[in-house]
This record gives structure tokens, C-alpha cells and sequence, in this order.
């Protein structure tokens, strides 16, 4: 928030500096600096405006957590994930919120366990499996990685990113025809 504030403060210094051999019988400079506010910012206020009415819902405390991860406010949106979890620990979905701010602040042992959670909680939902997926190859353990990505397959053969995931795995793994067949099942339909 407080980058925001230094950004338009010196963007306004900047407007005025331009501007001061302007004509002086023109409307004041000052005046017509308008705060612009960003989608994420709107979508701030409009969920703390919801929660305000609505201050246990777990649904909405966990929309605001993505939209404070998308403007890097990492505190705060695991203090609303945290209490979005508090309200209503049964929900895949706030997992991986969760999850996502532990891989901000660098606890990937926690990041994990989240994701195991949300897939415990929901094991017909792809998407704690495709994470897992790309944990496991950025930690370079191929096949648990091609495992988790076989097991989306089982929910759903036709999303690609398992194929993604697979044909990775194996070009990092050297095997350059299993590589170009995933690839091409990723990209054929």
C-alpha cells in the first residue's frame, strides 16, 4: 500500500513540475490529479466492504487473500486464509490459498502439507494435484511428479497439463521420446 502512495506522490510532484509554466488562468493542476485505482485495489475494497457486512465468511475471506497475493500483501492474505481455515477447515479451495502464500514466504515443507490437504479433502479435484506435480519437479523428484500426474489423468484425460508435467519430467529425466510424445499429447486434442 504504502509503494502505491510513494508511486502517485511522486508521479503528482512530477505532473506539477511539468506543468508550472502553464498558463495560470487554467483550472489549478492539484485539482485535477485524480487517485487511479487499480482492478485489484477495487476488488480490495469491494470484498472488505462484503466482509464488513459478512465478517465470518470463510468464502469471502478467502477471495480476498487471492486478491492481497496479487498485489504482494503476503501478511495479510494469510491472516484472511488463516481465518477463512478457522471458520471452515473442510474446503480444498482454502488449502490451496494457503498454499500459495507458504510458497511466498519460502515454507515449502508447509506449502506441501496444504496441498496434500486440499487433495485429501477432494481427491476428484485436479488442481492439488497439479501442484504437487510441479513441486515435485522443481524439487527434481521425477517420478512423484509423474505420479501425480497419472493420477490427474485417472480425473480428467483430456486436460493437458499433465502431459506438460510428463513430457518435463522426462526431458530432465534424458528420455527424449517420451519427452516428444507428452508433448504432443499436450498439444493435440
Amino acid at each position: 500500500m504504502r509503494r502505491y502512495t510513494t508511486l502517485l506522490s511522486l508521479l503528482f510532484f512530477a505532473f506539477v513540475a511539468c506543468n508550472e509554466g502553464a498558463d495560470p488562468n487554467k483550472e489549478d493542476v492539484q485539482s485535477q490529479v485524480v487517485e487511479e485505482e487499480t482492478p485489484q485495489m477495487a476488488r480490495l475494497d469491494s470484498l472488505t466492504k462484503l466482509l464488513d457486512k459478512k465478517p465470518n465468511d470463510a468464502k469471502l475471506l478467502n477471495e480476498r487473500a487471492k486478491v492481497f497475493l496479487e498485489v504482494n500483501e503476503v501478511n495479510f492474505a494469510l491472516a484472511d486464509v488463516g481465518r477463512a481455515l478457522l471458520i471452515d477447515s473442510t474446503k480444498a479451495p482454502y488449502y490451496l490459498t494457503i498454499s500459495d502464500v507458504y510458497f511466498r514466504l519460502n515454507k515449502s515443507e508447509q506449502c506441501k502439507k496444504a496441498l496434500e490437504k486440499a487433495h485429501a479433502l477432494q481427491p476428484d479435484f485436479a488442481e492439488p494435484l497439479f501442484r504437487l506435480a510441479q513441486f515435485e519437479l522443481y524439487l527434481g523428484n521425477h517420478q512423484k511428479s509423474i505420479n501425480y500426474a497419472n493420477e490427474m489423468l485417472r480425473i480428467d484425460s483430456q486436460d493437458d497439463r499433465p502431459f506438460m508435467i510428463k513430457a518435463l519430467c522426462y526431458k530432465e529425466l534424458g528420455d527424449t521420446t517420451m519427452a516428444i510424445h507428452n508433448y504432443l499429447e499436450a498439444t493435440t486434442e
